[in-house]
């Protein structure tokens, strides 16, 4: 009670113009707070926005990341499909999806990395010995033909293949390290 009195007291002698003067006040803090409402508002949408982008880049890495991985993988099924080849309709669609597989590399991977042109041999090669597996029968009767065939088959599945699938494991290397995850 004695601070109003004491408020009383200063705006009797002081008239009108404290009155005038504490609204200026009063307003010009509301000012103030409405400015500062304004800026905090404002850094919290920016944190948000900010916070939402870095979340999207996080999706389409890992989408990315997803994609190849499948592709990796995709790519041995349809080696083991090659090897025992027979036709098989499980078979036919490791081929399928490898050939699509490939056809995206051009799209997932840097043209540097090498492994759009690496799988692209790799099915030329693996078409090889698909059709070799499918017809070998018609060679039958050219039994030297037949051998030659077969061994250049075997060399396509132990070599080509293997030194191919090391260096598609190398290539692919930086876009599936698991450190950078």
């Amino acid at each position: 009670m004695e601070m109003w009195e004491g408020v009383k007291f200063v705006l009797t002698i002081l008239g009108g113009g404290a009155v005038v003067a504490l609204a200026i006040a009063g307003f010009v803090y509301w000012l103030l707070q409405k400015a500062i409402d304004a800026r905090f508002a404002k850094a919290l949408v920016d944190y948000q926005h900010s916070r939402n982008s870095t979340l999207q880049n996080e999706r389409l890495r890992l989408d990315l990341y997803d994609r190849r991985f499948k592709l990796y993988s995709g790519i041995f099924d349809f080696y083991y499909a090659m090897i025992s080849w027979e036709g098989t309709l499980e078979q036919k669609e490791a081929r399928q999806r490898f050939f699509m597989a490939y056809q995206e590399s051009a799209f997932l991977f840097t043209k540097e990395s090498g492994i759009e042109e690496l799988l692209k041999m790799l099915n030329s090669e693996a078409a090889k010995v698909i059709g070799f597996k499918e017809n070998s029968e018609l060679y039958k009767s050219d039994p030297a033909f037949l051998n030659e065939q077969f061994l250049e088959t075997n060399r396509i599945q132990l070599t080509v293949f293997e030194d191919g699938l090391a260096k598609f494991k190398e290539a692919i290397r930086p876009y599936l390290d698991f450190s950078k995850i």
